[in-house]
């Protein structure tokens, strides 16, 4: 299973459909390379490397948007409570991110 997990300290995730528990999270440095692969994945959000997950789900789609020149991805993504809590190990974290691809797995 392909994931992706974000250190979020400001909020920048929100519902974009409270019948479907459909969010959106947003503005990474992420290529749309990655970001398509992730599709059908899972994304985690954390307040810290070392913290518990304050919200995860499936990844739906994403987004390309333009943040201060620069492109950015906006995730979308269907909530999945089973997956905050999450804690991940410390191996892996750069950029206050952590990329888990299942054809790098053991």
């Amino acid at each position: 299973m392909h994931a992706i997990h974000f250190v979020e300290k400001i909020g920048r995730y929100e519902q974009v459909d409270s019948l479907r528990d459909e969010w959106e999270s947003g503005y990474w440095t992420v290529t749309e390379r990655t970001a398509r692969r992730l599709v059908g994945g899972h994304i985690y959000l954390h307040p810290g490397q070392l913290k518990p997950a304050t919200i995860g789900g499936v990844i739906t789609g994403y987004r390309l948007e333009e943040r201060n020149a620069k492109m950015r991805v906006v995730f979308t993504f269907t909530r999945d409570p089973a997956l905050t809590g999450h804690v991940t190990s410390k191996q892996g974290w750069g950029n206050e991110q952590k990329r888990v691809f299942a054809d790098r797995l053991g």
